[in-house]
């Protein structure tokens, strides 16, 4: 889980996870099934914890505050993460041969050792998370408070070569510039829809369906699902945000709570077959014996959890609200 809070998109903790973590559990003698869905799931986490290039993706084309979309990311991030938690950790004591414990046994002291390596990943997500909080930084200005924190640790790890610099800030160049450039497309498709007259026309649609305002909600969740079998997430973004967020903001609603049902879902999308990103990730470096088969029935029990947090948050929109209320406004 903690790859997918550092990266920003679920590939790259699927396939790290994949190649460091599934060997090795399927070397002790895992259920397949469960070691490919402890890697699928937890691998989604990356878009609902900050840093995420879908959420910002969302704030632009609806409009909505970055740095409060990140925050209010963080509560349903963490639920969902403890409900992963909670059933494997259930199901290793239901059935132990299923996920067998390790026969090496290991001192306090040897525990302390072996967990700081997390110690400054853990600092920079607080440093770019806690600048946005307190309102030291926008999320602009808490993005450069990460890169220079990025240096620091990698400083202190003596890693630091210009060449990796070099690369870095290559890399960071391409990858802003396709964020750009999806965004400028985004940006003329939705307004370029608004004045077409479509906002308007899907939103009376909805609207007179009759169904209620937790109706249309459940509906439009239910599209988004659909939508998300078979076409990309951004596609889905940039089909969906700009007609339901009016509706969300006219059934009085609050975007930003609608913003994270809508990131939860995406994070469903994911991993559900026959299309989903992560599937296919996971296929391309599976070990020899797995199947595609495998994989998709791996998915079911990920998918049912991220679906029970994604209810949770349907029906308990405090989980994501309440951090972005606490938040400190920049220059206060």
């Amino acid at each position: 889980m903690a790859s997918s809070f550092m990266t920003g998109v679920t590939g790259a903790a699927c396939i790290a996870m994949g190649l460091i973590a599934l060997p090795a559990m399927l070397k002790r003698g895992y259920d397949k099934r469960l070691a490919i869905g402890s890697v699928l799931g937890p691998s989604t986490l990356g878009i609902l914890i900050p840093p995420s290039i879908i959420m910002v993706f969302i704030a632009v084309v609806g409009q909505m505050s970055v740095g409060k979309l990140f925050i209010a990311g963080v509560m349903p991030g963490l639920l969902i993460a403890s409900l992963f938690i909670g059933y494997y950790a259930i199901r290793g004591l239901v059935q132990p041969k299923a996920c067998p414990a390790s026969p090496l046994r290991y001192s306090l002291r040897e525990k302390i050792a072996a967990s700081r390596g997390i110690v400054l990943p853990l600092f920079i997500i607080l440093a770019v998370l806690g600048s946005i909080f307190f309102g030291i930084a926008t999320p602009t200005e808490a993005s450069a408070v990460g890169a220079f924190v990025c240096l620091i640790a990698v400083a202190i790890q003596r890693r630091f070569t210009w060449k990796l610099l070099k690369e870095a800030a290559y890399e960071a160049f391409k990858i802003n510039a396709l964020c750009m450039w999806i965004t400028f497309g985004a940006i003329c498709f939705s307004t370029f829809y608004a004045h077409a007259g479509g906002t308007e026309f899907i939103s009376r649609m909805l609207l007179g369906l009759g169904l209620g305002r937790w109706g249309i909600l459940i509906l439009i969740q239910v599209l988004l699902f659909a939508l998300g079998l078979f076409l990309d997430n951004f596609a889905v973004i940039l089909l969906i945000a700009p007609v339901a967020l009016p509706v969300i903001r006219a059934l009085g609603f609050d975007p930003i709570w609608f913003a994270i049902l809508f990131v939860i879902n995406t994070q469903i999308a994911y991993i559900s077959p026959p299309f989903g990103y992560n599937l296919f990730y996971m296929s391309g470096i599976a070990l020899p014996g797995i199947t595609l088969g495998d994989i998709y029935r791996a998915a079911i029990v990920p998918m049912i959890i991220l679906a029970i947090g994604l209810a949770l948050v349907t029906i308990f929109p405090e989980i994501a609200l309440w951090l972005p209320r606490l938040m400190i406004q920049p220059g206060r």
